[in-house]
């Protein structure tokens, strides 16, 4: 379990220059140069994050909040668990993954049982909340949003209540849901950020109003992009992400551009500061 009091780890997590996202088990060496890690637990063993965790690094497991593989499923799903959407279950059209119902008062356990065994119970220092971000689908009528988004942000001050020392990180759920749960998060993450700076001006108010927020209540704001592959410094790739690290650097943002799918690799150029 943590051994690092509330302060401390998030005292790291303000001053954390750099950060790396990898879920596969090969190249778990690769993460020990970054302040900040996210892992998939169950690619790895107790060992190899305590081996982080040693180096320096904050780690960070994560965790489905609101998807399950519609291949594999889990045993503990009730009927209720699962979102339903036009009479059918609502699966995320990304994926075979079935969406699960942050309503669900069994779910609510089920998550916060997972994040305590297979997460904070493995030595992480915090959890990746991911697929979160499901209750902003647009696909989804606006009143049943309207029950979801609140839902989702009860379960995220549950987990915070239960785990009132770990770090937590949200992926997406950037337009409404972040609102509700930034006071019980130190990070914010947006995933499939552009690899070259965009300009566009969506954007570029997104990037402002993360900044406010960011200022405001001290949650760092994670830039997460997927590059073709490995890179290098010096190469032509590298260009434009040292050239967007370093515009995330100024906004006070971290950024990092995995090597085209999370478990291929570790880019280590974005160990630096940036």
């Amino acid at each position: 379990m943590l051994r690092n009091s509330a302060n401390s780890l998030r005292e790291r997590m303000a001053a954390a220059r750099n950060f790396a996202l990898y879920y596969g088990s090969e190249s778990l060496e690769a993460l020990a140069g970054f302040d900040l890690v996210i892992l998939e637990p169950d690619a790895c063993f107790e060992a190899d994050i305590q081996g982080l965790r040693a180096s320096g690094a904050l780690v960070c497991g994560y965790l489905s909040v609101l998807e399950v593989d519609g291949l594999v499923g889990l045993r503990q799903i009730q009927p209720t668990d699962y979102l339903m959407f036009g009479g059918e279950r609502k699966r995320n059209p990304r994926s075979s993954n079935w969406v699960m119902d942050p309503r669900s008062e069994h779910w609510v356990q089920v998550v916060l049982q997972r994040a305590e065994r297979q997460i904070l119970g493995k030595g992480c220092d915090g959890i990746f909340l991911d697929t979160i971000g499901d209750v902003e689908d647009p696909d989804l009528p606006k009143s049943l949003a309207a029950q979801l988004i609140p839902a989702s942000a009860l379960l995220v001050r549950r987990i915070r209540e239960h785990f009132p020392n770990a770090l937590l990180i949200q992926n997406w759920g950037l337009d409404f849901l972040y609102r509700l749960t930034v006071p019980y998060l130190d990070g914010l993450c947006w995933e499939n950020f552009p690899l070259k700076w965009p300009e566009d001006p969506w954007s570029l108010s997104k990037l402002g109003e993360l900044e406010r927020v960011s200022r405001k209540t001290g949650a760092r704001v994670l830039l997460l992009a997927q590059a073709n592959g490995l890179m290098s410094t010096g190469s032509s790739a590298w260009e434009d992400a040292e050239e967007t690290q370093l515009k995330a650097a100024r906004y006070g943002f971290l950024f990092y551009a995995a090597p085209g799918s999370y478990t291929t690799g570790v880019n280590t150029c974005f160990c630096g500061s940036g």
